[in-house]
């Protein structure tokens, strides 16, 4: 799947920035949760592009996979959570509210579970091994380039702590 162009997507997600405060404060937050979600699922589908392009497999499992638990969750959640409109539960589920459960077991638990299975049998294409040695290399330049821009400040700091000493000092010229 190859998403170049991002700006529709960001323009939404903007607007869902917009939209949900202005639901939630008019009462409406069960459609809240699920924008939320996708929300959530749209910035984890622009952070998994790899050169503008989403592995298929990525996109199935963990993204639309997270998707879909979390809406089962939150209309679990708004399942159980209407029955205690105006009173509390006597009993609850593993010591939350019958509501809260849902999202601590699908959202929180499941989104755990989803994602050390995904880190385990997909780990190749989370992150393949020539991303990673091309990371690693950039880091191994970016450090080669501190240190020789550290060397460069530390040779001006000596020659500007040896001209206030009164030393006579060696004038190098900028590598421009």
């Amino acid at each position: 799947m190859n998403i170049k162009d991002t700006t529709l997507i960001h323009v939404f997600i903007g607007l869902c920035f917009i939209i949900i405060p202005i639901l939630c404060m008019t009462g409406y937050w069960p459609p809240c949760v699920y924008l939320a979600a996708l929300v959530i699922t749209l910035y984890m589908l622009l952070g998994s592009r790899h050169n503008g392009r989403v592995d298929p497999v990525f996109f199935c499992f963990p993204l639309c996979t997270f998707f879909l638990l979390w809406v089962v969750a939150f209309i679990c959640a708004q399942r159980n959570a209407l029955p205690f409109t105006y009173y509390s539960p006597e009993n609850t589920l593993l010591g939350f509210h019958p509501s809260f459960f849902w999202i601590a077991l699908l959202f929180w638990f499941g989104g755990l579970l989803i994602l050390s299975i995904g880190i385990v049998k997909f780990h190749d294409r989370w992150l393949p091994p020539e991303a990673w040695e091309a990371f690693k290399k950039r880091i191994a330049e970016l450090n080669d380039e501190a240190a020789a821009h550290d060397e460069k400040l530390n040779s001006e700091a000596a020659a500007y702590d040896a001209a206030l000493n009164g030393e006579a000092v060696e004038h190098h010229e900028e590598d421009t």
